[in-house]
């Protein structure tokens, strides 16, 4: 096996000389893969979810709609036809169904640590254990920043945010509990997306477009699952317990205007408990690039807390700070909103 500077891997040699290459874009999303330098296997993102799977040609074999999870699709389109995902609550496929006329056209089972034990249809849809993407010539599955080794439970590389992913075991893949954590992003562990509601917010359907809410947050913001893929959520799930870090994003309209996504959080903590996770958040050696706004070493992390979010701008009474997650380029991929307390 072989690793990039960021610890992603690019490169697998197998026992009998056969070359696998990973092909990478500059946010360390796998875009491709090459056998024996030849190109057979690509994807395109949207964020940090799948949307379509290439050929080797670069021509789009399968479309993927996303619905109910932010890390697995809930539909494909493949060959015209439409095909239903149906997944367990980790997000794993089990079936994929032909809407037309209820086919199943694959089934796929798991033991608990997400070795594939069944899969009538091997390559038909490239997603498997918890929604990751699964490469049946390795066995490994992708998330996000790493990739996970179900036969020994384990990832291959080490978290690359270190101990600020909240296990002193670097290796370790979801606190040894894949029966009821997910890691979409592979730096943190949490718990399966489940949509909750904060305190003082109520929630209204409008017909395709997600839900308006109005309550603690700026009325007629919109809410979708784009932010349950991120890193920040479960960080601040084991801080401050999920009776206060609520997983319903608050604005997933925000990263056409460059914030990234907006969660929302059902009650204030003080600012001694913000500063206190901000710090584990950052990591050692940290930077001060203004007032009220630190940066992680690697640059991949960073936290506000300014004079106007003390204020309660942007439409909101009260005060707030901010955990936000950059790509390699800086700009924010996820933006926290956290209440404190006056």
């Amino acid at each position: 096996y072989a690793y990039d500077a960021l610890g992603a891997l690019v490169h697998v040699e197998f026992p009998g000389g056969t070359q696998l290459e990973y092909v990478l874009d500059a946010a360390s999303r796998r875009v491709g893969k090459k056998v024996d330098g030849t190109f057979i296997q690509g994807f395109l993102y949207e964020g940090r979810r799948v949307i379509a799977e290439l050929d080797g040609a670069g021509t789009v074999i399968s479309r993927f709609v996303h619905a109910t999870r932010s890390h697995a699709p809930d539909f494909m389109v493949k060959g015209g036809i439409t095909y239903r995902i149906l997944t367990d609550p980790l997000g794993s496929p089990r079936l994929v169904v032909d809407t037309r006329n209820g086919t199943v056209a694959q089934r796929m089972e798991y033991d608990v640590w997400g070795n594939v034990v069944a899969d009538s249809n091997p390559g038909f849809q490239p997603f498997g254990f918890a929604g990751g993407l699964y490469d049946r010539d390795t066995k490994l599955t992708r998330f996000g920043a790493r990739d996970y080794d179900a036969e020994t439970g384990r990832w291959t590389a080490k978290d690359p945010i270190r101990f600020a992913g909240g296990d002193s075991n670097l290796y370790a893949y979801v606190g040894n509990d894949p029966v009821n954590l997910i890691d979409p992003s592979g730096r943190f562990a949490g718990p399966t997306p489940v949509v909750t509601v904060a305190a003082g917010v109520s929630l209204n359907w409008v017909a395709g477009a997600g839900l308006a809410f109005s309550g603690g947050w700026l009325a007629g913001t919109w809410l979708n699952e784009n932010f349950l893929e991120a890193p920040i959520q479960a960080f601040l799930w084991s801080h401050f317990g999920n009776d206060t870090v609520s997983t319903t994003p608050a604005c997933s309209g925000a990263p056409a205007r460059g914030h990234g996504n907006i969660g929302s959080y059902s009650s204030p903590i003080d600012s001694d408990e913000f500063l206190g996770a901000a710090e584990d958040w950052l990591g050692p050696s940290y930077l001060h690039l203004a007032p009220g706004v630190y940066r992680s070493g690697d640059g991949l992390r960073q936290v506000r807390m300014t004079d106007g979010d003390l204020g309660g701008h942007g439409g909101r009474t009260y005060p707030h700070g901010h955990f936000e997650a950059l790509d390699p380029f800086g700009n924010v991929i996820e933006n926290d909103h956290v209440p404190l307390t006056p």
